[in-house]
């Protein structure tokens, strides 16, 4: 399997010729003109489109200039989006995450409408993908995605519904302009 997205940028569109997310909406639409693109986010890890006002897909690590190019060329605005999933596979990195920066993370998930009682609702719901990561600095939905998708041999027959939440999750705290 192969993690990485094959794609083509131009003037004024984003074509994908291979996408590793199965139930992506780039599954059946590869093209991505200006009018689907809500937002570019270039400091997501990796970078990231906002598509369809609903959806965030990813572009490789080595295309951050051609994007920035993309974004200003078309007048598409750059996210001003929190990192929800960075905060939220916290207790799956392979070190400790001290009071304050626990602290400090639970009040911006607050702010986007994720208590403690959705955290720990969530946190169960990432239990069997993300146990046993050895990760230790960062996961983010990228990461959560790819473990899902290819630990689990039948997540191609159950996962949409999985994939859509974890769309709709990311996405709260998200800054951009519906189209």
């Amino acid at each position: 399997m192969r993690f990485e997205s094959v794609y083509s940028i131009s003037a004024n569109k984003i074509e994908f010729q291979r996408y590793p997310f199965f139930f992506s909406s780039l599954q059946t639409n590869k093209l991505l003109t200006r009018d689907r693109i809500n937002a570019i986010d270039l400091n997501s890890f990796p970078q990231s489109l906002i598509i369809d006002n609903h959806e965030i897909v990813f572009v490789n690590h080595d295309d951050k200039q051609s994007l920035a190019s993309f974004a200003h060329n078309n007048t598409i605005p750059l996210s001003r989006h929190v990192d929800t999933w960075s905060m939220l596979t916290r207790n799956y990195l392979d070190n400790q995450v001290d009071e304050q920066t626990i602290e400090a993370q639970n009040q911006k998930l607050a702010a986007i409408g994720i208590d403690q009682r959705a955290f720990n609702r969530i946190n169960k719901m990432l239990r069997y993908t993300l146990t046993g990561s050895t990760e230790w600095v960062y996961l983010g939905l990228w990461d959560v995605l790819a473990m899902k998708q290819y630990r689990n041999p039948f997540y191609r027959f159950y996962g949409k519904r999985y994939y859509w939440e974890l769309m709709r999750i990311a996405l709260q705290g998200s800054a951009y302009t519906m189209r």
